[in-house]
């Protein structure tokens, strides 16, 4: 099993965007790079479940798992990964990458998964899909 992950990285205030959909194949998995500012290395990071911001559900810190999900920091690249596993369609849905800052509104970019029971992986980031058969 091939996987393709093309990502589309710049710059967008204080945290780096990696706007998009992702799209997965059911009973896969697929990790989800978060990238943020050199001065948030010390912060605490996580994985956010809700379509609107403000009513998301905390899903896991980095450097511990749940079931399915492993978030993961490397400060060394200004990156923590989230490794979701055996999805399922009742995974799709919007998750927010996030920095915790104490005092001020916590830095976030969102992501939307979409979970397909086709056989095919695919990862779609921009609306330029790219499919691997």
């Amino acid at each position: 099993i091939f996987t393709l992950m093309c990502v589309v990285v710049w710059k967008l205030g204080v945290f780096r965007h990696i706007s998009g959909m992702f799209l997965s194949w059911q009973g896969g998995s697929l990790t989800v790079p978060c990238l943020y500012e050199e001065e948030y290395k010390s912060h605490p990071k996580y994985w956010c479940e809700g379509e609107h911001w403000s009513l998301c559900t905390i899903v896991a810190y980095a450097n511990s798992s749940s079931t399915g999900i492993s978030v993961t920091d490397h400060p060394s690249q200004n990156m923590f990964t989230v490794d979701l596993k055996k999805l399922q369609d009742s995974d799709s849905g919007w998750y927010w990458c996030a920095v915790e800052i104490d005092g001020a509104a916590d830095v976030r970019d969102y992501v939307n998964l979409t979970v397909s029971s086709g056989k095919s992986e695919s990862l779609c980031v921009n609306q330029n899909i790219f499919t691997v058969v």
